[in-house]
Formats: structure tokens, C-alpha cells, sequence
């Protein structure tokens, strides 16, 4: 992470205002900011899966998130991608962890849900009529 200074202002030249005033409180040459471009988020997602794999390889439980943030600040271009510490990066992928455990739950339960949804859908059918034999007088049957 460079410092702020009147290159680095030349350097990364901001649009946005705020994020110009941010990172000269910040005392950086690009403000802290979380995934907030369409590109940072799809980096975002890429490196996650990429460092959590190589924490599952290392047997560590936890992903490497200083390490992440030192990548991350590298490819820092003041556009696409901006600073980020490593407390954004780990708050992030908390909400990307519980995004891919509901999908993973959605997968393992997607063919009882389609039990449940052709469950549901006979007894929508309410236009069209109740099947005889379930509408008539029963009849014990005997031997």
C-alpha cells in the first residue's frame, strides 16, 4: 500500500470525490474500500475459492486473508479495484461462505424439493375434477 502524496494523487487520478477525501484521511494512495466494482467482486470470488482451497491443501482452517490483501493491494489500480484490509476481506467472505452453503443445501435437497413441487402442483389442480373412485360411496370388499 503506497502512501498518499501528490504523485500517488497524479498516479491514481480518483473521480469519485469522496473516495479522493477518504483515502487522503486514510493516508493512502488509494482509499480502503470493500469489493464494490463488478470486477472486484469477480476477482473476489476467483481468489476466495483459491485461497480457501490452498488453506483445505495446507490443513489450516482458515484462509490466509493477509496474504489475500497483499495480493489484493498489488492489483490495486484505483478503477476497478481499490485498498483493502484484511478485516473487509474476511467480513466478505463470511457472507460469501453462507452464499455457498445455501446453494450447497439447495443442491442436496433439489430432488425433494421437485417431490414437493409436484406434490404441490396436484392438489393446485382444483379446476379439474376429483377422480371418481375417490367420489363415490365406498364399498367393503370381502372374499
Amino acid at each position: 500500500m503506497e502512501p498518499y502524496d501528490e504523485n500517488a494523487a497524479l498516479k491514481f487520478n480518483l473521480k469519485n470525490h469522496s473516495d479522493d477525501w477518504l483515502r487522503k484521511r486514510q493516508g493512502l494512495a488509494l482509499p480502503v474500500l470493500p469489493p464494490t466494482t463488478l470486477e472486484a467482486r469477480k476477482y473476489f470470488f476467483a481468489k476466495i475459492r483459491w485461497f480457501a482451497a490452498l488453506a483445505s491443501e495446507s490443513r489450516k482452517s482458515k484462509v490466509d486473508f493477509e496474504a489475500f490483501a497483499r495480493e489484493w493491494n498489488q492489483m490495486a489500480d484505483g478503477k476497478d479495484r481499490f485498498y483493502v484490509s484484511t478485516e473487509v476481506l474476511a467480513a466478505y467472505a463470511k457472507t460469501w461462505e453462507k452464499t455457498s452453503n445455501i446453494r450447497a443445501s439447495q443442491e442436496l435437497v433439489s430432488e425433494q424439493l421437485d417431490h414437493v413441487r409436484q406434490t404441490a402442483n396436484i392438489f393446485v389442480a382444483s379446476q379439474l375434477p376429483f377422480p371418481s373412485y375417490l367420489t363415490h360411496t365406498s364399498v367393503p370388499w370381502s372374499h
